[in-house]
């Protein structure tokens, strides 16, 4: 959609992923390039189970890409709403987490 810049396809299909985002195959989501990335996960109508899974998305994206947590996608993730041991055993742990882009 963007190569022939084809607005309402491209708002169509993010509307799509936002709304269908748990069911989305996980090999595209790890394709993504970072302003997409970072754009469905600022969604605030991101369809997802909990925040966990936005978060672990992130996470196996970021490992995918190898690069460091771009710092608008952590600002995106709704830690707040994760449950205590999950940011315990999940978060705190991760190594990805440590980073100087991280904190």
């Amino acid at each position: 959609s963007q190569r022939y810049n084809l607005a309402s396809l491209r708002s169509a299909a993010k509307g799509l992923a936002v709304n269908n985002f748990a069911s989305l195959p996980r090999e595209e989501l790890l394709g993504l390039n970072e302003e997409r990335v970072v754009a469905l996960l600022s969604e605030d109508r991101l369809a997802v189970e909990s925040e966990e899974q936005a978060y672990e998305t992130l996470m196996a994206w970021a490992t995918k890409a190898s690069q460091p947590l771009p710092e608008a996608a952590l600002a995106a993730i709704r830690f707040g709403s994760m449950t205590e041991t999950f940011l315990r055993e999940h978060v705190h742990s991760e190594p990805l987490m440590q980073t100087v882009e991280a904190m």
